[in-house]
């Protein structure tokens, strides 16, 4: 089954030289940085357009590959102080569990209209603080059907959902796809009302807090702690779940969820690095009704890749263990 996810996203920020530091949370510019003037390993670029294949690799998709290509739009001297360029996405997906994906994303604040489509709009309302707002739509058919006697999820199957909320941001990271010092701090709500058109009324809340400490020059440590909260007839497909390393990101579902994790980072040489990682979580009124509540582990080391040094990418390749699971994971940036 193909999956269509459109995209769009506009962050505000006000001309300011010595602070260029812009939100604009889950967006295209989060996931493929504007490299239009450096060099890098697995990248084919043609003047404002780049192209990048991506492996990866985990128990939720198995194996595979994503195929990106983005447009970067021009920037004066001025917008590039204050704002990202803004960037129009293409990416597709194949894994060997016949997961299929295509995804449109777009860095501007008109609304797509497709199958799933999220838009936000950030600004900096002082110092390292961003507040905004966020709207989606999505239409999907959830896939795994909750028992019809439970009452923690939304037992239909064909989901049509709406909503809106507010994002509160404080970011002082050094670079958002691998810092190594700084702070990040994110609030998230979105309230979905049949009076906006949405098939149920839920609510969601998340809350994230990332640090980042370098140590010495080659070392770097990082931890997140995170938690998650569904309220009123949530669908499955949106309930809460452990972001944790070692088994699959649907094995515990649930209406509540808190996790936190930490990684040290040792930086061998410019091209490689060696990861160890730990964390633990837990999962409340879960779907499956097993290990509610009980603590989940997650433990492993990674491998790193520099494909790009100016923007600090990695390719990154991580073995984490769990309870009675684990898993390789391969992807394109740190995990957090």
């Amino acid at each position: 089954m193909w999956i269509l996810l459109p995209y769009a996203s506009v962050t505000l920020a006000q001309s300011q030289p010595d602070d260029k530091t812009i939100v604009s949370a889950s967006g295209p510019t989060d996931i493929i940085p504007d490299i239009r003037d450096d060099e890098a390993s697995f990248k084919l670029q043609k003047g404002d357009f780049v192209a990048v294949p991506i492996p990866t690799s985990n128990p939720t998709l198995d194996t595979g590959l994503v195929l990106g290509g983005a447009y970067f739009y021009p920037q004066s001297e001025e917008q590039k102080n204050s704002q990202p360029a803004s960037v129009t996405l293409v990416a597709g997906m194949y894994t060997s569990n016949d997961s299929k994906a295509f995804a449109i994303g777009q860095t501007a604040s008109w609304l797509i209209r497709g199958n799933f489509v999220q838009t936000q709009l950030s600004r900096k309302v002082g110092g390292k603080w961003y507040a905004g707002f966020a709207g989606r739509f999505v239409d999907v058919d959830q896939g795994i059907e909750p028992d019809p006697g439970s009452i923690r999820f939304d037992n239909i199957v064909d989901v049509k959902s709406v909503g809106i909320g507010i994002n509160i941001d404080y970011d002082s990271r050094d670079m958002p796809l691998n810092t190594y010092d700084g702070k990040l701090f994110q609030v998230r709500t979105l309230f979905n009302d049949q009076s906006l058109g949405s098939g149920k009324t839920y609510q969601s809340y998340d809350l994230a807090y990332h640090s980042y400490h370098e140590m010495s020059i080659p070392v770097v440590l990082a931890w997140k702690v995170e938690g998650c909260w569904k309220g009123g007839s949530a669908p499955l497909w949106d309930a809460c779940s452990i972001g944790l390393r070692g088994f699959s990101a649907t094995d515990y579902l649930g209406k509540s969820s808190a996790s936190a994790q930490f990684e040290a980072r040792w930086r061998m040489s410019k091209k490689w690095g060696l990861v160890g990682f730990g964390g633990a979580g837990f999962i409340g009124d879960s779907f499956s009704q097993i290990r509610d509540r009980e603590l989940i582990p997650s433990y492993g080391i990674g491998l790193r890749f520099m494909v790009l040094a100016a923007k600090r990418i990695n390719v990154r390749l991580d073995y984490a263990r769990s309870i009675d699971s684990d898993a390789i994971h391969v992807s394109v940036g740190e995990a957090f």
